[in-house]
């Protein structure tokens, strides 16, 4: 019995350290995605901050989302790899308010402008659609990043919602021959929704 107790012991304790060592592996010096390897991720980061262009002529506010959202209930194989571009984050939103020429604001802070539009112009009185009301002439834009499972390049999912128009764009992003962070658009659609969000 004591031998036995033993060899699951050795066995258990070598799982964790494999799965220690694989966690390690993958996330010595910032990130190290299947085939793309990222040495620099500001690099990156300022790439896809650059290839970023509102496809809407009027607005005031650029209203930016940049979290996944995940069922719970999701498989394994169905969970993004993700990749956090930081564009919620400081120096990175100036930079992007500055590239676009218009104030960027990111939805905390936005939730936080609702939160106030709730309580002094409704009175607490929840209206039939404060997310439209509080929206006007502002964009709203969820970007997205994740690992392609295929061939390791990063992936950027854009989408940017004026009034009842939703245009949507996926770019693939992967080191060229000459060592640098390129991207091409492999999808884009333009879609009519019915109400707000």
């Amino acid at each position: 019995m004591k031998r036995i107790v033993t060899i699951s012991t050795i066995s258990l304790t070598l799982l964790v350290i494999a799965v220690l060592l694989f966690f390690k592996a993958n996330k010595l010096g910032d990130t190290i995605f299947g085939r793309t390897q990222i040495k620099d991720t500001t690099l990156l980061r300022t790439q896809i901050l650059n290839t970023i262009k509102i496809p809407f002529v009027k607005t005031d506010t650029l209203i930016i989302e940049t979290t996944w959202k995940i069922c719970g209930n999701s498989a394994e194989d169905e969970l993004p790899i993700t990749f956090d571009t930081k564009l919620e984050d400081h120096p990175y939103v100036d930079n992007l308010s500055k590239n676009l020429g218009l104030t960027v604001v990111t939805i905390t802070d936005f939730n936080e402008v609702m939160d106030t539009v709730l309580k002094y112009k409704f009175h607490g009185d929840y209206p039939e659609s404060l997310w439209d009301t509080c929206r006007r002439n502002k964009i709203h834009a969820s970007i997205l990043t994740e690992k392609s499972r295929q061939n390791g390049n990063i992936l950027v999912h854009e989408q940017y919602l004026s009034a009842d128009t939703l245009k949507s764009y996926d770019k693939e992003f992967y080191v060229g021959n000459n060592g640098k962070w390129q991207y091409k658009m492999i999808h884009s659609y333009v879609d009519t929704l019915k109400s707000g969000r």
